[in-house]
């Protein structure tokens, strides 16, 4: 039966003040200036950014969406909610009735969001190594991300894509599968954190697309691969543990790179798009996943055995 983790009741408590909390940040919010983003327009165009891309995606602009996103800018902290409730009722609905598999469409499901998350890399992970490559890491993470062209598109698709994210919890729900903490408070919380990222364009918001779509690129092709048998055995294992050391690798880059930015913030460089307020966000997440993933590696593959060993 898919039986509530004990901690579960906090994430649900988190749930709701991660609602609130975003809820009012965003009461007040106004599309950004376009001399908040100029830089965006100087920089050379990086012929790899626009490889194998449509002139859709090249001709890509963000400037007139901005009036739909701001009607709709407080709908992923309401679907977070919505989430964390539906969760629940869910767990009890399942909890008298037999499972339900649905390997195909679990498959498909895993190889579609695979498949999506490697697109999203090719597009934001080269234009921000050619800016890393010109600024230096921290100028890099400190200058707002494109909104347009190939990266700023999928910039954009990927905020939204933590919303249809959320289906990978009603598989586990229908398969009656135990839901971890991991799973609940990542899901639940991701969702609204990077609506928020994107609606305040902030400086380390390509870093956290490019590092995440590399590691679900993999993640959901294991998972395609372990439905259809393609992974069996010790090589799964192994496959598993570098995926998941990948997932905790990509949370204490994250935490450096906050840490580093919000120092540089708080030395009053006005040219960095981000805050001391947004660095103990990114910190404070980054540090409850990175401590989830920590835990589940210990209980997953005995990492205090080994690292004691």
């Amino acid at each position: 039966m898919a039986a509530a983790h004990p901690l579960q009741p906090y994430a649900l408590a988190a749930g709701a003040l991660a609602f609130a909390a975003l809820s009012v940040a965003t009461a007040r919010w106004e599309p950004p200036a376009p001399s908040c983003l100029a830089h965006d327009g100087e920089r050379d165009p990086f012929p790899g950014e626009y490889w194998l891309c449509s002139r859709g995606e090249s001709e890509f602009r963000i400037a007139p969406l901005w009036p739909w996103i701001a009607r709709i800018r407080a709908l992923p902290a309401a679907l977070s909610a919505a989430y964390l409730l539906a969760l629940l009722a869910g767990t009890r609905a399942m909890a008298n009735r037999s499972p339900i598999r649905l390997p195909r469409l679990r498959t498909a499901w895993n190889l579609g969001l695979s498949a999506f998350s490697a697109a999203a890399f090719s597009r934001v992970a080269p234009a921000l190594a050619v800016s890393m490559w010109r600024l230096g890491p921290v100028d890099a993470f400190c200058a707002a991300p494109s909104q347009d062209g190939p990266s700023g598109l999928w910039g954009c698709l990927f905020a939204l894509s933590k919303a249809p994210e959320l289906l990978d919890t009603l598989f586990l729900v229908l398969q009656r599968k135990p839901l971890s903490l991991l799973h609940t408070w990542h899901h639940a919380s991701v969702l609204p954190f990077c609506a928020l990222q994107a609606l305040l364009v902030t400086g380390p918001f390509a870093l956290g697309v490019a590092m995440n779509t590399a590691v679900h690129t993999a993640m959901y092709a294991y998972y395609a691969a372990v439905e259809w048998n393609l992974l069996q055995g010790p090589l799964a294992r192994r496959v598993a543990m570098g995926i998941t050391a990948a997932q905790t690798s990509q949370m204490a880059v994250g935490i450096a790179a906050a840490v580093a930015l919000g120092r540089r913030a708080a030395r009053g460089d006005g040219a960095c798009r981000f805050d001391g307020t947004q660095a103990l966000l990114w910190v404070f997440l980054y540090g409850t996943y990175l401590v989830l993933f920590l835990r589940f590696a210990d209980q997953a593959y005995g990492l205090r055995g080994r690292v004691e060993g």
